[in-house]
Parts: structure tokens; C-alpha cells; sequence
């Protein structure tokens, strides 16, 4: 599953990961998708990524969210432009 951390998984599963250590095998675990086998390769603590680290992140972010805001923008001036006629029987 790669990295996780908390409210990433089902309560059911999040609760047992975070119980296990580092290198630990769970016993079987029931959640409503079926049942699962949990193993901790490795921890970390949890922690603020430094700004530095995000920022190409960050920009990529409220760039893709602008335009998505201008896209939503354009079309409803489209429709309001429009005629639209449905002619399905």
C-alpha cells in the first residue's frame, strides 16, 4: 500500500496498523471490503513538510484549482449565451 497515515484506511484497519510495530504481522482483520492481513515495514513520525519542500506542489495545486474556477466560469457564461433545444422523442 506504500505510506499511510491516519484516516487514510477504514477505521477497522487504521486501528490495528497504528497498534502494530515496526516489522509486525496482523492477525486477520474483518472491514466491510473483506478481510486482510496488515504488516508494518516501517514508521514514521508524523510531522510539517517544510515550505520549501511543497512549493512546486503548492503552485501546481492553486494553479490547476484557478483554472478549473475559470473553466466553470466560461462555461456557465456559454450557457447562458446559449439556445439549447432537445429534440429526442
Amino acid at each position: 500500500m506504500g505510506l499511510i497515515k491516519k484516516r487514510d484506511l477504514p477505521p477497522e484497519l487504521e486501528k490495528v496498523a497504528f497498534a502494530l510495530e515496526e516489522g509486525a504481522v496482523s492477525e486477520l482483520v474483518e472491514e466491510k471490503l473483506g478481510w486482510h492481513i496488515l504488516k508494518v515495514s516501517e514508521k514514521h513520525p508524523a510531522g510539517v513538510v517544510p515550505y520549501e519542500q511543497m512549493r512546486a506542489f503548492l503552485k501546481k495545486y492553486l494553479q490547476e484549482e484557478e483554472s478549473k474556477k475559470k473553466l466553470a466560469e466560461h462555461i456557465a457564461e456559454l450557457k447562458k449565451k446559449s439556445q439549447i433545444e432537445i429534440l429526442l422523442k
